[in-house]
């Protein structure tokens, strides 16, 4: 009887084994505002399931100018491992806010925001992403919209001084948390998740899924919140759709 105990205890302990295998840290390891950093990035990274190029570019650059040419190599590495296996959200973000100045989680939000400008077009995800990390690490809204206006400042004068407008430049901020980009139409294109040489057959497709899984009866047992959040996505999936099928003729 001890002996088949003894067995049962170790393969409980092999399977916790196995289970931790991969994780770079368990719940007591301290960590450093380079973890948090490499952390949030990944957490960046894989809020809208898709890497581009530009995004690897912008990392890499960003990389060395903070960890030297030495250091960015081994940041990238452990990237990579947080893309697979991250930390708890939680505990990076509440380590940030309470080990933090103001000043240097401003600065990480805005490299944050580089990242998901970095490909040109910043999704509904990586959004909401970006406010739940302003609010969850102490900063505000606005200090968001303040990066936000920002990055459109600086893209208007190397694109020649076209001027600057609020509501049509790349990246503006629009209270309905749509899609960003250069050109409205590419927005609507966005948020049903396909691109603008999609075929109607595509966009149909892509319109459907959307609505069956934003459809209100999918939440009609979870809280009001839930319930609000879902309504709106739903409203703004049916408004692209409509805009693109008046745009292409689709019946």
């Amino acid at each position: 009887m001890a002996f088949i105990a003894l067995i049962i205890f170790v393969f409980l302990l092999l399977r916790e084994l196995s289970q931790r295998e991969g994780s770079l840290y368990d719940d007591t390891e301290e960590l450093t505002f380079n973890d948090c950093l490499i952390s949030l990035v990944a957490y960046m990274l894989n809020s809208d399931h898709r890497l581009a190029q530009r995004e690897i570019d912008y990392i890499r650059r960003q990389f060395i100018k903070i960890f030297g040419i030495d250091g960015a190599g081994a940041a990238l590495k452990k990237l990579s491992s947080f893309c697979r296996d991250n930390i708890s959200y939680r505990r990076v973000t509440e380590t940030v806010r309470k080990n933090n100045s103001r000043e240097k989680r401003f600065t990480l939000l805005r490299l944050l925001y580089g990242v998901a400008v970095a490909d040109e077009v910043i999704t509904y995800e990586e959004w909401s992403l970006l406010e739940r990390i302003t609010v969850d690490i102490g900063l505000s809204i606005e200090d968001l919209r303040s990066i936000n206006a920002l990055y459109q400042r600086q893209k208007a004068q190397r694109e020649g001084g076209a001027g600057y407008n609020n509501q049509q430049s790349y990246g503006s901020y629009q209270d309905n948390n749509q899609y960003y980009n250069s050109n409205q139409s590419d927005n609507y294109y966005s948020i049903l998740g396909v691109s603008s040489s999609a075929s109607n057959d595509e966009i149909k497709k892509a319109y459907r899924s959307l609505a069956k899984k934003l459809h209100p009866d999918t939440v009609a047992n979870m809280s009001e919140e839930i319930q609000k959040e879902t309504a709106d996505k739903f409203r703004k999936v049916q408004e692209a759709y409509e805009k693109i099928s008046a745009l292409r003729g689709i019946k």
